[in-house]
């Protein structure tokens, strides 16, 4: 019996984004469901998230398309991303969210992700807030 993994462009995202407001917080994204608010996260270099033991990093990069890559490296795992649109108008963003009702399904979140965009792809991103929660099986 053959297996095989079904693939997608190296430029999409694991889940279908959200359209939110500008007021888009971890609290109304994904109510109840995550530990640590990150918002205004660098978008290319390394976060150190405090409080887990040993601690942990979630490293951004955003290449030359304004599509944001992340990935943490213990401890925690991505609940959802927030990424905000700069430029005129303001105020909107796009959720992706990884749950279990996410589409595809990701019940303890995840851990690293590519492509993710503003609501207009190729738009300059202003501003990325990141929703963690503890995940026991991402450890190095």
């Amino acid at each position: 019996m053959a297996l095989g993994i079904a693939a997608s462009p190296a430029s999409a995202a694991a889940v279908v984004p959200q359209l939110v407001g500008q007021d888009a917080t971890c609290d109304t994204v994904v109510p109840g469901d995550f530990t640590i608010a990150l918002p205004d996260v660098v978008q290319n270099g390394m976060t150190v998230i405090t409080g887990s033991s040993p601690t942990a990093t979630l490293t951004t990069t955003t290449n030359a398309s304004n599509q944001l890559s992340f990935d943490i490296d213990r401890d925690y795992a991505v609940r959802a991303v927030i990424v905000f649109k700069g430029g005129e108008p303001t105020g909107s963003g796009n959720a992706y969210v990884y749950s279990a009702s996410s589409v595809p399904p990701f019940p303890r979140g995840i851990a690293a992700d590519t492509g993710l965009t503003t609501p207009i792809p190729g738009q300059t991103i202003d501003a990325v807030t990141f929703c963690l929660v503890p995940d026991p099986y991402n450890q190095p």
